[in-house]
């Protein structure tokens, strides 16, 4: 089962409850600060299990976002769940609008939407695939 978004948050939550769970299946970690990621599986493999960790930043753009997904279901072709937890949310001024502003908008649409559309794009196949 793979996490995206797991440094923080709901994702984090989710990927420790994961393990947790009796059947005790591989968790896969992934988002963009490698430091709480390493935190993450170093808790989860004092607990016992398998937790391993895979970083990315959705914000790197479709080419990272495909050589993440190609390269998580080669170290990992059992993949058959993906939880996309990933989120960002800015207070935005939208009285007093600037190229800034407008920048905070186009980072969480692209955190909170594209990246998810394009990932779900390149994990598809291997999805498919394995039914």
């Amino acid at each position: 089962i793979a996490t995206e978004g797991a440094t923080s948050g709901i994702g984090r939550a989710l990927a420790r409850d994961i393990h947790r769970l009796p059947s005790r299946p591989t968790v896969i970690v992934s988002g963009r600060r490698q430091e709480r990621l390493d935190e993450l599986v170093k808790e989860g493999t004092t607990k016992g299990g398998r937790m391993e960790s895979i970083q990315i930043d959705l914000m790197a753009g479709n080419a990272k976002l495909k050589e993440f997904a190609q390269d998580t279901v080669k170290r990992f072709p059992e993949l058959d769940t993906i939880i996309f937890a990933s989120g960002i949310q800015h207070v935005i001024d939208f009285k007093n609008p600037s190229d800034d502003v407008l920048d905070l908008i186009t980072d969480e649409f692209t955190t909170n939407y594209t990246s998810i559309v394009r990932l779900i794009h390149h994990f598809l196949p291997h999805l498919l695939k394995i039914g």
